[in-house]
């Protein structure tokens, strides 16, 4: 070998108790990764093993262990990944013992050292990581004699002078789930009660990257991996202020100029909510919004110290409404504090909006070790301990009541309906197809249909509004009683939305079909994303089916496509995009099938090469023999195969 140390970069399982999660690539670990390649890179080799994406089972992750060897494993730590960070850990210890262990993340950044002695750590790093990592595999290299090597960030990095991430994991996500992850700034100047996130020497800056290298990131990706739905990960992407404004528009506007269209989504206040600079924006592709609302209670939004107005957060809703731009909202409808007076004015302002609200009802608050407002919660002595949160208690046995309500209603009541089920299905659908005809000739029909189908469903939903909303003055009605409005009120109204939602489905499948027949179509990329999601006929089997009418440069857009999904059909779909045996063909099928595996490949692959005889390019003859090498490695191999050695 070449007498480096490895560095295996772990993302653990997320916990039993957490719900369904994007598959998105863990980013943190992208950076550190980017940032021992480019210092340390002649002493060691980074490989990364994000196990929310490439699988759940810790047997897996014993796979890579054992095939990896490495000197040190790195686990990326939260609240939502400790309970299998643990297992991690102790696997670590007993597959490759000789392997030092090195925590970071938020968990290790706001929690002593005495609370992470379950992990059984070597090293500690609080903060910011990527220079510190550096500093501690060197210390570690020296064989530096400590119990516990304990380093943290108290100054904030320069994030223009920080490599891009490695992006092992993207090819592996994007099958999954087809949307990159990127950061366009660092730090938030706000001082939100609930957040644990550390500050390095308290700062509340924000750090926005130059604006041009974001760009040119995206290009990067845009080229090399076909990505053409972004999502950046950034606490604000803008500010209320003059100057972020104006670095908002030039990046619409070299986005626009730049790029083939894409689409993209981030998170910021409602009072950045400026309806001129979102306009642009969505222009250059913005089409969902991420807003922390939490309460459409002023006392509740005091008691975060949200900084926020009630009316802010009404004014950025109708604005983003106005614009066509979706809203994913953040609530926090428990706390230990919660009065029904602030639980019914929250409910009653969910009645009238457009927006999905009926699941937010169903949101705690969490209080994370570290955060402002873990001193002012009494810890509840009977609840289950879990590493970085403080479990309490409400204070108001009327608020528990409503919580234990809700509880019911949304884990055992409402999901035996069946209208209620395929209707958290196709409002989850319509969401996820709208993005890809945001700017397009069929966005206006679209949006027409969809609100045709939330309004059918906000009938149903105020059914169970109305419910809770009784249930917070006092009333007390059996539960059966809702039951009997579900089936009689809610249910016909779920299914006509459902009707309508299949009807709009159909609608977008055949105009999105239409535009993939018409030549030099430059939005192909994003109507082929549409066909990845799950849904019948909107798999990638429709577009299949039109195969011969389709131009050559949607095909190859096709074949690039085949990235973006792992479905049973991929074998055949190979074979007929390799039928006509063109070799710009077949090498776009085979950079597609790398990430998900090039067995489903390889035969239609050896088959259009022999068609080519002895005119066979010493090119795609290279390519079939790394086909062939990639296809015979297990597992664990196939996923570092291709990172720098």
């Amino acid at each position: 070998m070449d007498g480096k140390k490895t560095l295996l970069l772990v993302n653990p399982p997320a916990n039993p108790d957490v719900g369904a999660q994007l598959f998105l690539e863990n980013l943190g670990l992208g950076y550190l990764a980017g940032s021992v390649r480019k210092h340390c890179g002649a002493t060691h080799r980074v490989l990364l093993w994000d196990c929310p994406i490439l699988g759940r089972s810790l047997a897996q992750l014993r796979e890579a262990l054992l095939a990896a060897r490495p000197d040190y494993v790195g686990l990326s730590l939260t609240t939502m990944n400790a309970h299998f960070g643990v297992q991690a850990a102790q696997l670590v210890r007993e597959t490759v013992p000789h392997a030092k262990i090195i925590l970071g993340g938020i968990l290790p950044s706001t929690l002593d050292s005495a609370a992470l002695t379950a992990f059984s750590p070597d090293a500690v790093i609080r903060g910011e990581g990527e220079l510190l990592l550096r500093d501690v595999l060197a210390r570690l290299d020296a064989g530096e004699d400590t119990p516990l090597l304990e380093v943290s960030q108290d100054t904030p990095l320069d994030v223009d002078a920080l490599a891009w991430p490695a992006r092992d994991m993207l090819p592996w996500q994007l099958a999954r789930h087809p949307q990159a992850s990127l950061a366009a700034s660092r730090g938030c100047p706000n001082r939100c009660g609930f957040c644990s996130i550390p500050r390095p020497a308290n700062s509340r800056r924000w750090r926005p990257r130059d604006i041009e290298d974001v760009v040119e990131e995206m290009r990067w990706l845009n080229t090399e991996y076909g990505v053409s739905h972004f999502y950046f990960v950034d606490d604000n992407f803008l500010l209320n202020t003059t100057g972020s404004y104006n670095r908002a528009q030039h990046f619409a506007r070299l986005v626009l100029t730049t790029m083939p269209p894409i689409r993209f989504g981030f998170m910021c206040r409602s009072a950045a909510v400026d309806k001129s600079v979102f306009r642009l924006l969505k222009k250059a592709g913005l089409c969902a919004v991420f807003l922390g609302i939490e309460s459409f209670s002023q006392a509740v939004l005091d008691r975060y110290q949200k900084k926020e107005l009630v009316a802010e957060h009404l004014q950025a809703i109708n604005t983003l409404n106005s614009l066509g731009i979706t809203i994913n909202p953040g609530f926090i409808f428990f706390d230990p504090w919660t009065t029904s007076a602030e639980a019914r004015e929250t409910l009653q302002a969910m009645r009238g909006l457009d927006f999905a609200s009926l699941e937010s009802v169903n949101s705690k608050l969490t209080c994370y070790k570290g955060s402002a407002i873990e001193a002012r919660v009494t810890e509840s002595p009977d609840a289950p301990r879990r590493l970085g949160i403080t479990e309490y208690a409400f204070e108001q046995a009327a608020t528990r009541a409503l919580f234990d309500e809700c509880v019911r209603l949304f884990y055992r009541s409402l999901p035996e309906h069946e209208a209620y089920r395929l209707y958290q299905r196709y409002r989850f659908l319509l969401g996820s197809l709208q993005p890809y005809l945001v700017n397009t000739p069929h966005e206006a029909r679209f949006l027409a249909q969809f609100h045709a189908c939330k309004a059918f469903w906000r009938t149903a939903d105020n059914v169970v509004l109305d419910w809770l909303d009784a249930f917070a003055q006092g009333v007390r009605d059996a539960p059966a009683l809702l039951d009997a409005r579900i089936d009689a009120v809610a249910a016909p109204f779920w299914n006509a939305g459902n009707q309508a939602a299949e009807q709009c489905i159909a609608a977008v499948r055949d105009a999105l079909l239409h535009d993939l027949q018409c030549p030099g179509a430059t939005n192909a990329p994003l109507c082929l994303l549409a066909f990845t999601l799950a849904h019948p006929g909107l798999g990638l089997d429709a577009v299949f089916t039109r195969l011969a009418a389709l131009p050559p440069d949607n095909r190859q857009a096709l074949a690039r496509a085949m990235r973006f999904t792992c479905d049973d059909k991929r074998r055949e779909h190979f074979e007929m995009l390799l039928t006509a045996g063109d070799e710009t063909m077949a090498a776009l099928c085979a950079e597609a099938a790398r990430p998900a595996g090039p067995a489903a490949l390889l035969p239609a692959l050896e088959a259009c090469c022999a068609r080519f005889g002895p005119n066979l390019s010493p090119s795609l003859a290279r390519l079939l023999a790394r086909t062939r090498e990639l296809a015979a490695l297990p597992f664990p191999e196939l996923v570092f195969a291709d990172c720098p050695r």
